[in-house]
């Protein structure tokens, strides 16, 4: 677990201070917020506590996909206007380690504006509500300290100029190791504040292209997992159960392995948000290859249709998805759709890959994008659809009947436009993608942005989300003017 202080040097050892952070309560001669500090906090805490509760029988009967428990009702808080908390009060925590003011500041951003560039803010609300456990770790695990010290100065220095500092360095030493001396006790060294510790440097090591590192932190991980029962065991901590498994999804779809939980031996390929009824009836897909389409890829289909559904609706009506629904609904979907991608062969029908390719891109950018880092950092998931579209465009197409080949078109639209905003966004595929959407929509017959619109919806689309939108007009925009150049 090393092999991080060296790999993630970078070139530029001077750290500038930003000068528009997120959120400083801080006064530089104290620790501790003033009372102006302290006000500003309760006033975000208590936003939209008053608010209207919606009935219960709105709730999702979301179950668990990560503990193999079928649905059932939801918590109380589902579907709601839960207040996110600005930030707990950690400055009131008696730490573990010394903690100068800088430090505190970079304490408050890891519990407000980094959690929340971790999750599309738009689309769910803070996944965190409870988020005592984790300020717990400051008051007696100093490798955690510095692990929260280190991801967070870490992220913004590589967001303004893709390197690590000095002071983030300094600060990722220190955690390695107080973290040797965790792995040294046997009462610490599969606690949950040390998970915790090897989950962040894993993860941070991944989204700055540190991949050998990445996996190191990754095994570890995987070996303590295994010594507290394997990832079941940590259902008592769903929070850190869930961000053990998007760690292990992110290097997954980073670079190709096959992820460390969840192989296609031990997981449900049931449905597991589409209602029973939903799933039994033929859907669009299922009627137009009703010989060839995948029951598995179906059945994710469903489920994030489903999700993409409920999303649309709960912005409607002024709600926010609840964050256990959220999580939920993509670590279940990632990991099937990984596993069919390590199993399917060559001679998967064409339909079948572009289903897979567009769920993956959309579920691990809509959803997982972190905010302020590039929208293709799946390295590997980018290369593999900028290769499925380098194929000839009459790849597959033959099999089809009138009816299908429409079907296949529009969902080869919406692949396309899925693509382009999330996992093939650099300039080099923009010529390749404007002429294929040019020739879809001729084919199809669209010639603008609510009739290219409705197609999307029909499949799966965040339609309120702002990135999505502009860039998806702005693609039509270029691809109706291609195409009134094309001979």
């Amino acid at each position: 677990m090393t092999g991080t202080a060296t790999a993630l040097h970078g070139d530029k050892p001077s750290i500038r201070r930003p000068t528009n952070d997120p959120f400083i309560v801080m006064t530089s001669g104290s620790v501790k917020p003033d009372s102006e500090a302290r006000k500003y906090i309760r006033s975000h805490v208590m936003r939209g506590k008053n608010r209207k509760r919606v009935s219960r029988k709105e709730n999702f009967p979301i179950g668990s996909w990560i503990n193999n428990q079928e649905g059932q009702e939801a918590p109380r808080h589902t579907i709601s206007d839960i207040p996110r908390s600005l930030a707990p009060d950690v400055a009131l925590v008696n730490y573990a380690a010394d903690i100068k003011p800088e430090m505190m500041e970079l304490v408050f951003k890891w519990f407000t504006s980094l959690k929340q560039a971790i999750y599309p803010v738009e689309v769910c609300m803070e996944p965190d509500l409870d988020t005592s456990q984790w300020v717990s770790y400051l008051a007696y695990d100093k490798a955690y300290i510095y692990s929260v010290l280190f991801t967070t100065r870490a992220f913004f220095d590589y967001i303004r100029d893709q390197t690590i500092g000095r002071e983030a360095i300094a600060y990722l030493q220190n955690s390695l190791e107080f973290l040797r001396l965790n792995l040294a006790d046997r009462d610490a060294q599969t606690s949950d504040s040390t998970i915790a510790v090897v989950l962040s440097l894993a993860l941070m090591s991944d989204l700055v292209g540190d991949s050998e590192s990445a996996e190191a932190h990754l095994k570890g991980l995987s070996q303590m997992v295994k010594l507290r029962g394997g990832i079941n065991a940590l259902r008592s901590n769903s929070q850190l159960q869930k961000k053990v498994c998007r760690t292990d999804l992110q290097f997954s779809l980073s670079t190709g392995k096959r992820p460390v939980f969840f192989t296609d031996n031990n997981m449900s390929w049931s449905p597991f948000i589409a209602k029973e009824k939903k799933q039994s009836s033929k859907s669009t897909m299922h009627q137009a290859y009703p010989r060839s389409l995948d029951q598995r890829l179906l059945n994710v289909w469903l489920d994030l249709q489903e999700f993409s559904r409920s999303a649309n609706i709960a912005f409607q009506t002024g709600r926010k998805i609840p964050g256990s629904l959220f999580q939920e609904a993509v670590t279940s979907a990632l990991y099937r759709l990984i596993a069919l991608q390590h199993d399917q062969g060559d001679t998967t029908p064409v339909q079948d890959t572009i289903m897979r390719l567009g769920m993956l891109a959309f579920s691990t950018t809509t959803f997982l994008q972190i905010q302020g880092l590039p929208a293709d950092n799946n390295k590997d998931l980018s290369a593999k659809a900028r290769t499925f579209l380098q194929l000839p465009q009459t790849v597959g197409q033959q099999q089809f009947g009138t009816e299908a080949r429409e079907e296949f078109l529009k969902l080869k639209l919406w692949f396309l436009f899925v693509a382009y905003i999330t996992i093939l966004s650099r300039l080099e595929d923009e010529e390749l993608i404007v002429a294929n959407v040019a020739e879809t929509v001729t084919s199809l017959g669209l010639s603008s942005w609510p009739g290219v619109r409705e197609v999307l919806l029909d499949h799966m689309w965040i339609d309120w989300l702002d990135f999505c939108r502009s860039k998806a007009q702005a693609l039509l925009v270029k691809a109706l003017a291609w195409g009134s150049k094309a001979p």
